[in-house]
């Protein structure tokens, strides 16, 4: 062939490419739009929530084209959530409503498309008192919840969907459990057993990978009915392994996710509050309590244990030391308690409380306490507070058009923060969904 076709050609297959990557590119939602709400449905799907929380994973599948038909919450206040943004017949009491939920949704005669369960995680967390014991069946026993995905289990078997995602905490699929007949396992094998018409993998991912501007690990077991993946030609081990594309535009750390928000600071209910941003808020802190935050150096991503002392402005005392290395005197800009005779004590913590997240890098998990100052790496890296609520949610990648109902603000909003803080990102459970649909 002559020097002039082999050119034609490798042009032509770098057009190809080309066009493979811009289609590939344009497959992907972006996200702006998706933090928008305003996404255009991609697909008609049925599922069942089960562990919904308040709906705010579910909110992701809503926004891809499911439509919910029934799904199950034990708290009041977290089905009001629910039922204010996801259609379908919520359920109460999983292990009381189990049946009911089954006969309901089998009486829709609707193909079931997807069961998403997300059970409790607390006693699953590595935070949790009883980490280091995931080989304990005894602990597991004494905690109710670590059975719950049993129940979850059964109605998998009884619908029969075509795909089955369980999320929860990294150690999730390692907890070692004996159930009620006595048979020791760990609960990815339990899934696995039970799960006979199902192939599948627990697998754990950092939602960063889904494009969530977020630090946070979380285990993920994908199962695909048999039937269905001998159509698609899937095995078990190629579900490890599915990339999920990330959205167009994601930000690249916190501040693309946060940087646009009005300053605000937790000095005084003058400055702790936008006026026209409910969620934009933060608790007010003590004179001393504020000191020990407003002296971590702005966008250094150091903990108050670091901060130099405010007499000689040395700052070669190690961590957790209240006494200056230099000058004698006591740090009181770093975290202290004085007791009753007068002496000052540091307080015993770990070196990520207290602590700025730096600007260049992902939040940190979102968690329950994110109000809490001495949380593990929740302050903002250059004001002086924690991360405000509308931050936590634009974090967890929570679309603006997601409604909150009025009855569940009091306490500082610090119920919103519970539900924000535990749910899986809306953005990953519709990114998990559209790989499994496009198979």
């Amino acid at each position: 062939m002559a020097p002039m076709q082999w050119q034609y050609w490798e042009i032509e297959l770098n057009n190809l490419a080309l066009e493979l990557n811009n289609s590939q590119e344009l497959s992907t939602v972006n996200y702006a739009n998706f933090m928008c709400g305003s996404v255009q449905p991609e697909f008609n799907f049925n599922y069942v929530s089960l562990f919904s929380s308040a709906g705010i994973s579910d909110f992701g599948l809503r926004l891809l084209g499911g439509t919910c038909l029934a799904a199950c919450e034990l708290d009041a206040n977290r089905r009001l959530v629910h039922e204010a943004n996801i259609s379908g017949k919520v359920f109460s009491d999983i292990r009381e409503d189990k049946n009911k939920l089954v006969e309901y949704v089998l009486s829709q005669g609707k193909t079931l498309d997807l069961i998403f369960a997300t059970p409790p995680c607390q006693s699953f967390s590595t935070a949790n008192s009883r980490r280091g014991k995931l080989k304990d069946t005894h602990s597991a026993s004494s905690d109710p919840r670590n059975f719950l995905f049993f129940e979850a289990l059964e109605i998998c078997g009884k619908l029969k969907p075509k795909f089955i995602v369980i999320e929860n905490v990294p150690n999730f699929g390692r907890r070692l459990l004996r159930n009620e007949h006595g048979t020791v396992g760990h609960v990815e094998e339990f899934i696995d057993v039970i799960l006979g018409n199902y192939i599948g993998q627990t697998f754990v991912k950092c939602v960063s990978e889904f494009g969530v501007p977020q630090s946070r690990k979380r285990s993920f077991s994908i199962y695909i009915r048999k039937d269905v993946a001998r159509s698609k030609n899937i095995h078990s081990k190629d579900i490890e392994f599915f990339a999920f594309n990330k959205p167009r535009n994601f930000p690249e750390n916190i501040m693309d996710a946060i940087g646009h928000l009005p300053s605000l600071d937790s000095k005084s209910k003058d400055t702790n509050t936008y006026p026209k941003d409910i969620f934009h808020h933060v608790p007010v802190l003590s004179d001393k309590h504020y000191s020990w935050i407003a002296n971590i150096p702005a966008n250094s991503g150091k903990s108050a244990w670091m901060n130099s002392c405010e007499h000689c402005g040395s700052a070669a005392t190690p961590m957790f030391e209240i006494k200056c290395s230099s000058c004698g005197n006591e740090i009181k800009v770093r975290p202290h308690i004085i007791e009753n005779n007068g002496s000052t004590r540091s307080i015993k913590g770990f070196r990520t409380s207290y602590k700025r997240i730096h600007p260049d890098g992902l939040s940190s998990a979102i968690t329950t306490n994110t109000n809490a100052f001495s949380s593990d790496n929740k302050l903002h890296p250059s004001q002086n507070r924690v991360l405000s609520v509308r931050e936590c949610m634009l974090i967890q990648s929570i679309p603006d058009t997601f409604i909150w109902p009025e009855q569940i603000f009091y306490k500082s909003m610090h119920l919103v923060r519970e539900m924000v803080g535990e749910a899986l990102p809306p953005l990953v459970a519709y990114c998990l969904l559209k790989k499994l649909l496009l198979l």
